[in-house]
């Protein structure tokens, strides 16, 4: 009776041990799951929200230039690079749309331009698009559609102290109260670059040219002999302006230089979640439930 009794101890020993043993493995793949599914949850969650604003800025965007969110989607996808991040991309396509661009073959190309002489002269497509659009519609001049379209802006950053930002408060001025005056870009620049060599830049810049404005509507005087300038003096600038053929290029390539392997992987991965976050979209649910059963898992696998 007694060996009986020692084997059913024995037997019910092992069993136990053995009960034990497949518990913790099952608590360990629970929590292993609950981990992966936490995970898995949040990444989708985080990939999907990113995509989910940026489709629907596009979305707006299509509307105004009648098109859809996929064929926005996919001009983004075509034009973005390491230097032209997919934010920047929609910002800008935002702002060309609002400025009039409609075609879609035009808005890459203006996009295009824009960021060229973004990289070139340090900014970004949008903000540089955002300062130079009113100066090109005040003038009735074409909204750029390549690089060499800029050139000069990029001679005058590169050449004077003279910034994009005074250019754009200058134009103001310009576009409010010199509607009769008939200048041109090119004009526009060599005056800059003209009163720049008297030291007049900055903010200064503003004042003399809202005085100037104002003295030459009126008919007064000219606007040469309100800005102090002589023809001569605004001429010595002209021939550096047509010299200045494809320079934006230029300058922009040698910018670009500073971005190695790191950067264009960088990019390459906001790419990739962009797509997977437009496509994952859908799923969204899915991944809410998974975040939220992830840790239930790991608190029950203790």
């Amino acid at each position: 009776m007694s060996d009986q009794l020692a084997k059913l101890v024995v037997v019910i020993g092992a069993n136990t041990k053995q009960f034990e043993d497949s518990m913790q493995k099952m608590q360990q793949r629970m929590k292993i799951a609950g981990a992966a599914m936490t995970a898995i949850g949040a990444a989708g969650l985080k990939l999907v929200d990113s995509a989910r604003k940026i489709n629907a800025q596009l979305g707006s965007t299509a509307i105004t230039i009648g098109a859809t969110t996929k064929e926005m989607r996919g001009m983004v996808l075509e034009i973005s690079n390491v230097t032209f991040g997919i934010e920047s991309v929609t910002k800008t396509f935002d702002i060309l749309a609002r400025a009039g661009v409609k075609s879609q073959e035009e808005l890459k190309a203006s996009a295009t331009a824009f960021d060229a002489l973004a990289d070139a002269t340090g900014s970004s497509a949008e903000i540089v698009a955002e300062q130079l659009l009113p100066a090109f519609k005040n003038l009735g001049v074409q909204i750029p559609q390549n690089a060499d379209d800029l050139d000069a802006f990029t001679w005058l950053v590169k050449n004077t102290t003279v910034n994009l930002s005074d250019f754009s408060q200058a134009m103001l001025y310009v576009a409010a109260y010199g509607e009769g005056l008939n200048l041109t870009i090119d004009q526009m620049v060599s005056i800059m670059a003209a009163l720049e060599a008297k030291g007049i830049t900055g903010a200064a810049v503003t004042r003399v040219f809202r005085t100037a404005i104002n003295q030459a509507a009126s008919g007064a005087m000219t606007l040469n002999e309100a800005l102090g300038l002589t023809q001569d003096e605004i001429d010595a600038f002209s021939g550096d302006l047509q010299d200045a053929t494809g320079l934006t290029q230029e300058h922009a390539d040698a910018m670009n230089e500073q971005y190695g392997i790191m950067d264009k992987l960088k990019f390459l991965w906001s790419k990739l979640s962009f797509v997977l976050g437009s496509v994952l979209t859908p799923l969204e649910p899915l991944f809410a439930v998974m975040t939220a059963m992830g840790p239930v898992m790991m608190f029950m696998s203790t």
